[in-house]
């Protein structure tokens, strides 16, 4: 079982954390840069989507633009899935 995954939303991440996922998945950690496309990178919207394929019971996007508010990003994602900030320390049981 795996606690913590940690990998961008993009084919290659994504395809590692759904190999992951298959065996269990406590937290995931997705970069999600911005609203807008990006070429290199996640937007939230396909963060989403992958963390909404995976069911984690938490998810944590970083790698984020300065354009995504911090207090309205975090209203509008769903239980369980926030912006990672600078010092957040996550537990992993076990």
């Amino acid at each position: 079982m795996h606690d913590v995954i940690v990998a961008g939303a993009g084919p290659s991440g994504a395809h590692a954390a759904r190999r992951c996922a298959e065996q269990g998945l406590d937290v995931l950690v997705l970069d999600a840069l911005r609203d807008r496309p990006h070429p290199n990178h996640s937007t939230v919207e396909q963060s989403l989507a992958l963390v909404e394929e995976l069911r984690p019971q938490h998810a944590y996007f970083t790698h984020i633009a300065h354009d995504l508010c911090h207090t309205q990003t975090n209203a509008r994602l769903p239980a369980g899935v926030a912006l990672a900030y600078d010092g957040l320390a996550v537990e992993i049981e076990g």
